[in-house]
């Protein structure tokens, strides 16, 4: 007769010392949340992008051809809308940011910097090319950046808002001088010189990405 094997079973076993993998964890919610207000945040985006073309144009028009009372009307209209717009985009980058806090670990998977917030290889000086001429912040930040030896590079997320190497920063003129702000408490949440802005985080972001 055949002997019959006891015990063991049919199929792919699992190689010794060789754990099976745990099955993966559930999707958060917030997960979700954070996608929805992401998707929300480009449509906004690309809403002040129309408006700041329009706008652009509009005031293109006026130079050629003089203002009118129409004219300067629809000019204002335009204006208050970007600005409006830049407020809601505000908002909804400081939601996400806050549901990111309440899961650091996780949020910290998701973090994908874009290549140009990398910092330069070997630490040489890092440029700033203007993304948008019409922007005066941007391009004042282009002329700083090219007077100065800093590896730490800044991305353009939107008007005035901008990332220094994993740290999001406003930049705004104010007095004819380019100022920075976080809301991380730094400065008391106010304000000030984008030079005092580098000295403070540019050693953090040569620490988080291992620089000399």
């Amino acid at each position: 007769a055949t002997p019959v094997q006891v015990g063991v079973r049919s199929g792919p076993q699992p190689r010794p010392g060789v754990l099976p993998s745990a099955a993966p964890a559930g999707p958060d919610p917030r997960d979700g949340e954070i996608a929805r207000l992401k998707e929300q945040l480009l449509r906004q985006t690309a809403l002040v992008e129309n408006l700041e073309r329009e706008l652009n144009a509009l005031h293109r028009s006026q130079c050629g051809a003089g203002e009118s009372p129409k004219s300067s009307d629809k000019l204002g209209r335009l204006r208050k809308a970007c600005e409006s717009k830049d407020e809601e985009i505000r908002g909804l980058t400081q939601e996400v940011e806050k549901l990111k806090k309440g899961f650091p670990q996780r949020a910290s998977q998701h973090l994908h910097l874009p290549r140009s917030a990398a910092p330069t290889p070997s630490g040489n000086a890092a440029r700033y090319h203007a993304t948008v001429p019409t922007d005066p912040t941007d391009v004042r930040l282009e002329e700083f950046m090219s007077g100065i030896t800093c590896p730490i590079r800044f991305h353009r997320i939107n008007q005035g808002l901008y990332r220094f190497g994993a740290t999001q920063v406003e930049l705004e003129i104010v007095n004819q001088k380019l100022m920075a702000r976080t809301d991380d408490g730094w400065n008391r949440g106010k304000l000030g010189p984008i030079e005092r802005f580098i000295a403070q985080f540019e050693p953090i972001e040569r620490d988080r990405f291992r620089l000399s």
